[in-house]
């Protein structure tokens, strides 16, 4: 399953992209959507994930996510890294809306050991999100490996290998039961390092 990754857009490409694809993640720190407009986009979405990209919480990032769950969407995604505090008042939110989490974990640096790996993902686990997502910076075909061997646990998960040598997990990782794979709407409006289109994600499976 491909769910585009919606960010750097305008308010009507954004609307024209949740009524044309199933799964859509709205990169709320990379669109500039009033609490109007956020409200349009997510009465006319289908499955949407709510998801704003920061080390930590602000005010306004806070309030932008709940927004979304309060106006219907899908999934919110948590950053492992935010605080305990604001992680629960999240995952509470969540709960008595009816939204499912994704709690995330990221490196922009490199791919941790298989033993760190395990650790985050024991630390995940514990806050009992309805899905795992993984995305790390790959530099080799090893790491690319390592994400990948995450996928062979009972978890809803989701591994990203970020940058040029992770693309390929982006095209795999989805056969080897990743629960989603992320692309973006266009080579111009692209969310993370080595993400692909929904053009080139489509050529390049239709061609495997």
């Amino acid at each position: 399953m491909i769910c585009v990754s919606i960010g750097n857009v305008s308010f009507k490409k954004c609307l024209d992209a949740v009524r044309k694809y199933e799964l859509c993640e709205l990169r709320l720190d990379q669109l500039k959507l009033g609490p109007e407009e956020l409200k349009k986009v997510l009465y006319v979405g289908k499955e949407l994930i709510a998801c704003y990209r920061t080390n930590k919480l602000t005010k306004q990032a806070r309030e932008l996510l709940e927004l979304a769950v309060n106006n219907g969407a899908s999934y919110i995604d948590v950053d492992l890294n935010w605080s305990d505090s604001d992680r629960k008042k999240l995952l509470s939110l969540a709960k008595k809306k009816g939204a499912k989490v994704i709690m995330s974990y990221h490196n922009y640096k490199c791919t941790p050991s298989s033993q760190v790996l395990s650790g985050v993902l024991s630390k995940c686990s514990k806050l009992y999100p309805d899905v795992i997502k993984i995305s790390c910076m790959s530099r080799s075909n090893k790491d690319n490996a390592r994400l990948l061997g995450l996928l062979d646990q009972p978890n809803d998960l989701i591994v990203i290998g970020m940058g040029a040598k992770g693309r390929v997990t982006r095209l795999v990782a989805p056969m080897f039961g990743s629960f989603c794979t992320y692309a973006s709407l266009d080579e111009k409006s692209k969310t993370a390092p080595g993400q692909l289109s929904v053009k080139e994600m489509e050529n390049t499976c239709c061609s495997l």
